[in-house]
């Protein structure tokens, strides 16, 4: 064995202290997940972080996904703030499931990441929270997401919130936060 196992779903938590530039109102985002995996190379000191996915079928699309997505971008930084580690690799370990076939095939996948993908991620994070922030205050939810409304057979985490009708909106939208904007 190369590798020593340090921890399995080890939880993170990276604090992001913001603020909204028209209102100078000051927030924290709580960027939480847990990391499958966490290992150490026995010769080097150098840490793998993995995560362990599943799928029907493989695509070059899916593996872009997720280097640019904010799921590993997010864990790469929390793993550098959290464990002041800077020399580290992300692998993905996704498991391709043919049922018709009764066969499956073990994918491993590096992700990328650097200087650049992690000032976007942050960009794209704080972004994300002015945009729900602003809308709270506006008592507004704009019924547009980047993916649809149901996908692979489960629900938007936020289909509650858009199809809630006016007797119940205030309490389902109050209830969908963790820590309710006034």
């Amino acid at each position: 064995e190369e590798w020593d196992h340090v921890e399995s779903e080890a939880e993170i938590l990276l604090r992001l202290p913001g603020y909204i530039d028209n209102s100078g109102d000051r927030w924290t985002i709580d960027y939480t997940g847990y990391i499958d995996q966490v290992l150490r190379h026995k010769q080097t000191g150098v840490y793998r972080l993995i995560d362990h996915k599943t799928t029907k079928f493989m695509s070059s699309a899916q593996i872009r996904a997720f280097e640019l997505g904010q799921q590993f971008q997010g864990y790469i930084a929390a793993f550098k703030e959290v464990f002041r580690e800077q020399t580290f690799d992300m692998l993905i370990d996704l498991l391709v499931i043919n049922r018709k076939e009764g066969s499956f095939n073990l994918t491993q996948q590096i992700i990328l990441h650097d200087t650049f993908l992690q000032r976007e991620w942050r960009k794209d994070i704080y972004a994300t929270a002015e945009n729900i922030i602003l809308n709270a205050r506006k008592d507004y939810w704009p019924k547009h997401t980047p993916g649809p409304c149901c996908a692979f057979n489960k629900d938007c985490d936020y289909l509650d919130i858009c199809t809630s009708n006016q007797a119940s909106i205030k309490t389902v939208r109050t209830n969908s936060f963790t820590d309710p904007i006034e």
